[in-house]
């Protein structure tokens, strides 16, 4: 596992990298991660003296991760709320990492976007502003169609995930140090 996390953590810095100069994360980079996972957890747990019975498990472990860690990023992407390339490496690195970790990683990141989004808004001047137009659409609701306010999509902006999967793969580094 130590040497799956460094791994996972090199990918998340790599991806960081990539979305910060060109915007995206490329293929390149997501599609052999979700490739080889899961042969990488068979036969690293075969070479590291593990039973066929015990490297099946980290095989179903490692579908496990890619199927959890794509669930929530899947609908998000299908509501144009994610990329694609963010969607892979979720999960490729649910694959890498198997379920448990794959699943801590993802909503770090999640919640590290969270909070960057308003940390932005604040420093941009426009924190008051957003929410204010959040909860006239809200409040919007409550109203006849033929009265409601859109929300402003252009007040909302969107956040790079890249930068947020290297701190979150930081994190998950870290607390799982003890393993190292």
């Amino acid at each position: 596992m130590p040497t799956y996390l460094l791994l996972g953590l090199l990918i998340c810095v790599l991806a960081a990298a990539f979305d910060l100069t060109r915007g995206t994360i490329p293929n390149a980079l997501t599609v052999p991660l979700l490739v080889i996972a899961l042969p990488l957890q068979v036969f690293g747990a075969l070479a590291s003296g593990e039973a066929l019975r015990g490297a099946l498990l980290h095989g179903a472990a490692a579908l496990l991760g890619i199927a959890l860690c794509a669930l929530v990023p899947l609908v998000m992407w299908r509501k144009q709320a994610l990329g694609g390339g963010d969607l892979k490496l979720f999960a490729g690195l649910g694959g890498l990492l198997s379920w448990r970790i794959g699943v801590e990683l993802e909503w770090t990141v999640l919640l590290l976007a969270a909070l960057a989004v308003p940390a932005r808004w604040a420093y941009q001047g426009r924190l008051l502003r957003t929410f204010g137009s959040m909860f006239q659409s809200a409040f919007a609701l409550a109203r006849p169609r033929a009265r409601r306010v859109p929300l402003d999509q252009a007040v909302l902006g969107s956040v790079r995930l890249g930068p947020c999967f290297a701190l979150a793969a930081c994190v998950e580094l870290l607390l799982h140090w003890r393993s190292l």
